[in-house]
């Protein structure tokens, strides 16, 4: 399935994305199992940009760019989380000796 997915999407550039729920009625897949191969593909290297209109394959680093910003901007954002939540409970742990 994750080698049909990536052929699909090699054949949709920047100016012709896919939108995931075609993706999801092509291979009668939930939008989070769609996501979760995509996230394989790219961890694998594929170049697979996402845009407000889908998905494409992205040819050149400026293409695969906003969505590198994008996920090293959430994941950061998920970091400031983690630490405010473990910052809470460092701050109210009693100490016992």
């Amino acid at each position: 399935m994750k080698n049909q997915i990536e052929a699909v999407i090699r054949l949709h550039k920047k100016d012709n994305p896919i939108m995931s729920y075609h993706l999801e009625e092509r291979f009668n897949l939930a939008g989070s199992e769609i996501r979760n191969i995509i996230r394989e593909l790219r961890r694998q290297g594929k170049p697979i940009a996402n845009c407000p209109s889908g998905y494409y394959w992205a040819e050149t680093y400026p293409e695969i760019e906003p969505t590198i910003n994008d996920l090293e901007g959430r994941a950061f954002s998920m970091l400031e989380t983690s630490k405010a939540l473990k910052n809470t409970f460092k701050e109210n742990q009693l100490t016992i000796f």
